[in-house]
């Protein structure tokens, strides 16, 4: 079937289908998505274009499909095979949840993206462990996902999602890179994002540092932070104000100034206050201007 649009435009009519197709297509090289099953769903979602609960019963259709294969395939004690069927649906069912109002029925679709996510990333990943990260007399959901060094110890890599993404993504989209390289990498779903939000209810906040000061039990002498998307800026004070991390690295290019950060604090505990900038210089892992980490030689 032809339909108007391209890779970045999947729905040239529809910027909120596009740019969550766009993330969607974005983890293919993890094997979280297949290209052709969103193809069949971008298709049909182009003969339903005035519809708008087509989006989540659509994405949410093909989510069912591949968790039943998974199911079937775990039965069978196919666990490779039910890892990616695993995978994919939960994926699947994270991107129906993004347009789904608030409710019962947008907590059930999490519900079965978080169950798929877990069965999928244990099977494919026996190198992780689903663990907790204490906050505030609660708790934040996050994965743990070790490096391929059992012979030494290893430092550790905190990432932190953006607005649109949740640690089911970030340790596919980054873990799983800094483990061959050698680093641990603690995948938290911080204040306001994903698990921590929908199950836990546990609200975003402007001095997100405190969430990043949280005392975890993995690497002290080495950790590294990265923030992805919007709230880059939030959690770069907590490698000013204390030393809780010893590097930092953001996604989003505009706070770089070559080998320099330019941080954005709070000037107190009113959100509302003015805010100051300052320079901190520090080792880095960076991304460039495209998005590509640039790993220090």
């Amino acid at each position: 079937m032809f339909y108007p649009g391209n890779w970045i435009h999947s729905f040239p009519q529809h910027f909120q289908w596009s740019n969550a197709t766009l993330i969607a297509k974005g983890m293919a090289p993890y094997a979280s998505v297949a290209l052709e099953e969103i193809d069949r769903v971008v298709q049909r979602l182009h003969q339903r274009i005035d519809e708008p609960h087509a989006w989540w019963e659509e994405w949410t259709a093909v989510a069912a499909w591949a968790e039943r294969e998974a199911d079937t395939a775990a039965k069978e004690g196919r666990n490779a095979t039910a890892g990616n069927y695993y995978l994919r649906a939960g994926s699947y069912y994270f991107t129906g949840e993004r347009m789904l109002p608030l409710g019962e029925q947008k907590l059930d679709v999490y519900r079965k993206s978080l169950r798929c996510s877990h069965e999928g990333l244990t099977r494919r990943f026996p190198n992780l462990e689903i663990v907790d990260v204490p906050y505030e007399g609660s708790a934040l959901p996050a994965y743990f996902l070790k490096a391929h060094t059992p012979d030494r110890r290893a430092p550790t890599v905190v990432l932190f999602d953006g607005l649109d993404n949740c640690k089911e993504m970030s340790v596919l989209f980054a873990g799983v890179e800094l483990a061959f390289r050698g680093f641990n990498t603690l995948a938290i779903d911080g204040p306001g994002q994903g698990e921590a939000l929908r199950l836990r209810n546990l609200p975003s906040r402007y001095d997100y540092e405190v969430a990043a000061r949280q005392r975890t039990n993995t690497s002290p002498r080495g950790r590294t932070s990265i923030q992805t998307a919007w709230r880059s800026w939030l959690i770069a004070p907590a490698a000013i104000t204390r030393h809780v991390l010893r590097h930092l690295s953001s996604v989003t290019p505009r706070v770089w100034r070559g080998d320099r950060i330019t941080i954005t604090t709070r000037s107190g505990r009113n959100a509302g206050k003015r805010c100051k900038r300052t320079q901190r210089a520090t080792p880095l892992l960076t991304f460039n201007s495209r998005g590509c980490l640039v790993w220090p030689t």
